[in-house]
């Protein structure tokens, strides 16, 4: 247990304050099962790879040059051509941003992903507004338009998994207004089944259209993206129900995208 973990959403505190508890007072906490407590992202096995725009040490309006993973794997991004963060305008639910733009071509990369397999099964979750006014690939696994994993909002609304440039794995036609934000989970369990959630809601599960990925670099925005990104997680296998729920309410709590039941 990490008594000083950065991680702000409340679940380690809880543990904290029961180990606190425990030495101080040699209570009955000490013998508690702490799968009984609240959900714990850290505990969710799979993660490689998370970033988020709060806590990016920037000035509001100044370019992305860095962004840390947070998974604690190492996949840090660098750019191809560097985004902009902004902390006090353009903000979600009054949390920082990273904008990309499609004409500037705005794109962030990781060559070589630690642990990022091309296994058909992955978990994506994440918050972000669009304008629709292009196709925006939000994650890249692999090569753009080479087969690679690619999470894609279209024009149109339609949130997309893409076997890039090659098949439509799944989709959901969401109906997304231009300019709104927005939550989007899509879990993928090999060759079996896709599960897409819109704002904590599952409104997709169906037997993928394609499957055999090609690997690759791991990016934001690679062929081209019009979005303000506040969040994503990767997972490299498909979480379970309960974590996806789970983390679907961290997210909804934070950015106002979800109302926990």
């Amino acid at each position: 247990m990490d008594l000083n973990s950065p991680y702000e959403f409340g679940t380690n505190e809880y543990y904290k304050n029961q180990l606190i508890s425990c030495i101080i007072n040699r209570s009955s906490v000490c013998n508690q099962n702490v799968s009984n407590g609240p959900f714990d992202l850290n505990q969710v096995p799979g993660r490689k790879f998370w970033i988020r725009a709060e806590g990016l040490p920037l000035a509001n309006g100044t370019t992305v040059i860095s962004w840390t993973d947070l998974s604690g794997t190492g996949n840090d991004l660098i750019p191809g051509v560097a985004p902009t963060f902004y902390s006090a305008t353009n903000t979600i639910n009054g949390k920082p941003i990273v904008r990309f733009l499609y004409g500037s071509g705005n794109n962030l990369l990781k060559t070589s992903p630690v642990g990022v397999s091309a296994s058909d099964s992955g978990s994506v979750f994440f918050v972000v507004r669009l304008p629709l006014t292009v196709n925006s690939n939000v994650l890249t696994i692999g090569t753009s338009g080479g087969a690679g994993r690619e999470v894609q909002i279209t024009a149109g609304g339609i949130v997309a998994l893409n076997k890039s440039g090659s098949f439509t794995v799944a989709s959901y036609n969401s109906g997304w207004v231009a300019n709104a934000v927005h939550q989007v989970s899509i879990l993928q369990n090999g060759g079996t089944n896709v599960v897409i959630k819109f704002d904590g809601v599952q409104v997709v599960s169906t037997v993928p259209a394609a499957t055999g990925y090609a690997a690759g670099n791991l990016g934001l925005g690679i062929g081209g993206a019009e979005m303000d990104l506040a969040e994503l997680l990767y997972f490299d296998n498909r979480v379970s129900d309960e974590n996806a729920t789970g983390i679907d309410c961290y997210l909804g709590k934070r950015y106002g995208t979800f109302n926990c039941p």
